[in-house]
């Protein structure tokens, strides 16, 4: 019984950690503070990807300019969803060149390999790549 209450407390915390996860960085229509979602992005790439101060410094502006490309859309996504998948194409393109260039080919290996899959929402860097 007391193993029963364990694993129950650990589903109910594992819940409130993933809906709090995603409360702070983006509202119902999937808008995010682009601000607040840029730092939480920046605190996970910085030390994964050993970016330098001048990487990171770019590296910040490219994140938060995706971010508010991808906010200007994103009602597109439930109104038009087939403009929607065309233009996020085009601005996830964009800025995935971008950042190939702003790393190295070995950081930038590794930045592909922190993308969560298409059912991790509650993952930060969810959000780069979906």
């Amino acid at each position: 019984m007391k193993n029963f209450f364990i694993f129950l407390l650990m589903i109910c915390l594992g819940r409130l950690q993933q809906t709090s996860a995603q409360s702070v960085t983006s509202t119902a229509n999937g808008v995010v503070n682009t601000a607040t979602t840029t730092t939480k992005i920046m605190k996970v790439l910085t030390p994964k990807l050993s970016l330098s101060t001048k990487q990171t410094t770019n590296i910040t502006k490219l994140v938060s300019a995706y971010l508010l490309e991808r906010n200007g859309i994103i009602s597109l996504k439930s109104s038009n969803p087939d403009s929607y998948n065309s233009k996020f194409g085009v601005i996830n393109n964009s800025f995935l060149g971008k950042m190939k260039t702003a790393m190295t080919i070995r950081q930038f290996t590794k930045f592909l390999g922190l993308k969560p899959g298409p059912t991790e929402t509650a993952a930060i860097l969810y959000i780069l790549f979906f």
